[in-house]
């Protein structure tokens, strides 16, 4: 069994697809992949806070669905998160819970998935034309209360767009969800926030997303590549030339006038290096007689 059972678990996750299963694609990536990392985030989470849960695969592999409802059926879990992505041009997330369930849970999810900012989330149940729940998961689940969770359309720009830039919130939702349903303690994820040094590299947080580009910080300026990585030195962007503090712990934009192995530039007010036009320094003699800014 891929999780410890020696403890009786209250919730299941289970990512959707896996292995030769890659479940809807797009140009901007594969459900299977985004499940699983949904689903270890949740796993690891759940597990801080103290929640007894298992999971129903850790990597991407195969998992057919004789063996996933079994697994479900078979963990001593009460309730069972199915983790999906959509597909199909829609822009909404959707809680699918079975026709059996009251849907409490089904709509705390949909609470805490619209206060991180899905605009659109659809409840629902739905019934095969023999009467019973059409999707396997709801239907075969046997005891266990299954909701199909899916964050998002994968073949939407937009709202796929915010689902990849906010996912650990998108992510966190059921958490908060599941744990004022069983009423269980919660405590948010502590964000991470401003300057922090990773690895020997400066990087940037705001609500815990790294940032990137052009930063302003305590009225300076800094720029960070597209890894979050404070730069220094020369950088081009935009088609000028910008010369930030070469001191790997500082890296703020400079302004003014700069020397440069052996080379004096003047940059402009909004750090942008003057090229082709005249430039007022006021220069000075130093002791030496040398002459500097």
């Amino acid at each position: 069994m891929p999780y410890n059972v020696l403890r009786k678990p209250i919730l299941i996750i289970d990512p959707g697809h896996g292995g030769k299963d890659p479940g809807a694609v797009s140009k901007y990536g594969r459900e299977e992949d985004w499940t699983l990392k949904i689903s270890l985030y949740q796993y690891e989470r759940f597990q801080a806070l103290g929640v007894p849960v298992v999971i129903s695969r850790t990597k991407d592999v195969d998992l057919e669905e004789n063996e996933r409802v079994s697994t479900v059926k078979n963990s001593g879990a009460t309730y069972c998160f199915s983790n999906h992505l959509n597909a199909g041009g829609g822009d909404r997330a959707e809680v699918i819970h079975s026709i059996y369930d009251d849907g409490e849970l089904a709509n705390l999810i949909k609470e805490e998935l619209e206060a991180v900012g899905q605009e659109t989330v659809k409840v629902y149940t739905r019934k095969g034309s023999n009467g019973a729940d059409y999707y396997y998961m709801n239907r075969r689940t046997g005891a266990v209360k299954t909701n199909i969770i899916e964050y998002c359309f994968l073949d939407n720009e937009a709202d796929f767009k915010h689902f990849s830039e906010n996912w650990k919130a998108y992510a966190e939702a059921p958490i908060k969800a599941f744990c004022k349903h069983i009423k269980h303690p919660y405590k948010p994820l502590e964000q991470k926030e401003g300057w922090k040094k990773e690895n020997g590299k400066w990087f940037f947080y705001e609500k815990g997303k790294k940032e990137t580009g052009w930063v302003k910080w305590k009225n300076k300026w800094y720029f960070l590549n597209d890894q979050g990585e404070m730069q220094n030195g020369w950088i081009k962007d935009k088609g000028k030339w910008y010369y930030l503090n070469p001191d790997p712990d500082k890296g703020e934009m400079m302004t003014g006038t700069v020397t440069y192995k052996g080379k004096l530039y003047y940059l402009n007010p909004d750090g942008s290096m003057a090229e082709n036009t005249p430039v007022n320094v006021t220069l000075k003699a130093g002791k030496d007689g040398a002459l500097a800014p």
